[in-house]
């Protein structure tokens, strides 16, 4: 579940109370208006359909934000600097690709496609993710996102020496 703690007074509340499933991974909204976790729908059954879900901090509503996308999300979910983008990468025939969702009209599009998972995000700016990028052949590097085109740029080579030894 997810909770949420006041400093002030103490009470502790479980935000999350309602669903059964397992609910993890919160984090804010830029201005500390949403909050956004994944969950899952069902107690017991973890290879459940993965969601976000939102929470309009003032007035408690949640949404589901995913409901009508067919896929699961399986892994990190980050908020764009302006709160009007969040960004989290899923599973597509066999790899991890960045996708991109409205939080307003629950709109989702893939923005990576290729040989390989993107699995940390890390930083953005208008027109790119800086996220971390692994394949069978490579170790985990830093890579930019162009958020247009996908397009994808090796900033770290922390193993090349390795590599080049093999």
């Amino acid at each position: 579940d997810i909770f949420a703690y006041d400093l002030s007074s103490g009470l502790l509340t479980n935000l999350s109370e309602a669903n059964k499933g397992y609910d993890v991974n919160a984090k804010f909204s830029p201005d500390g208006k949403m909050l956004i976790w994944q969950s899952m729908e069902r107690d017991g059954y973890e290879a459940d359909k993965n969601d976000i879900k939102l929470m309009d901090w003032q007035s408690g509503k949640i949404t589901n934000l995913t409901k009508n996308w067919d896929d699961s999300v399986s892994g990190d979910v980050f908020w764009s600097a302006d709160g009007k983008t969040i960004y989290y990468t899923a599973a597509v025939k066999g790899t991890k690709q960045l996708f991109s969702l409205d939080p307003k009209t629950s709109k989702v599009k893939q923005i990576t496609n290729g040989n390989f998972d993107v699995n940390e995000i890390f930083a953005d700016n208008k027109n790119s993710l800086l996220v971390s990028r692994t394949d069978i052949n490579h170790a985990s590097e830093l890579y930019t996102v162009n958020l247009k085109n996908g397009e994808m740029k090796q900033v770290t080579d922390a193993n090349k020496d390795v590599y080049a030894n093999l």
